[in-house]
Order: C-alpha cells, then structure tokens, then sequence
C-alpha cells in the first residue's frame, strides 16, 4: 500500500469537516503537524 493508499483508509468514515480542520492546522503548525503524522502513521503499531 502506498502512502496516499494509506492516508485515505487511515481517514475513511471520517467527518470532511473535521479533516479540514486537521489539515488546515497540520499546514499552519509544524508541531500540530508531528502530531497529526505520528498518531497517524503509528496508529496500527502495538507496543510490545
């Protein structure tokens, strides 16, 4: 899966409105952004 594949099903289901403001904050704020990749991205980690 790549990266676009995988940002949308991480985002599917999700309310548009919200996700815009997501967004808009990610773009405005490096740390908001950190943020926002990281719960993202590790979302499927567990730890061990």
């Amino acid at each position: 899966m790549d990266a676009v594949e995988a940002l949308l099903q991480f985002n599917k289901g999700r309310e548009p409105e919200r996700l815009a403001l997501k967004y808009q904050r990610m773009r405005a704020d490096a740390h908001a952004f950190d943020a926002a990749f990281d719960a993202g991205a590790f979302a499927h980690v567990r730890s061990v």
